[in-house]
């Protein structure tokens, strides 16, 4: 096989890998979703700490 012949197999592979990804990283978002609330709450812990801790 020359190089013309193998690059299309690699963008294809790299067109997999990105749907692969995308479809993990999707999945971990609706997962470890936080509900707004908390989500701010945790925000404001944490300046709260770093404003502490100078």
């Amino acid at each position: 096989m020359d190089n013309k012949n193998i690059e299309p197999l690699f963008e294809e592979v790299d067109q997999q890998i990105d749907g692969i990804v995308l479809y993990l990283l999707k999945k971990y978002a609706l997962k470890n979703e936080f509900s707004p609330k908390l989500d701010a709450h945790l925000k404001e812990k944490k300046r709260a700490e770093t404003l502490a801790s100078i």
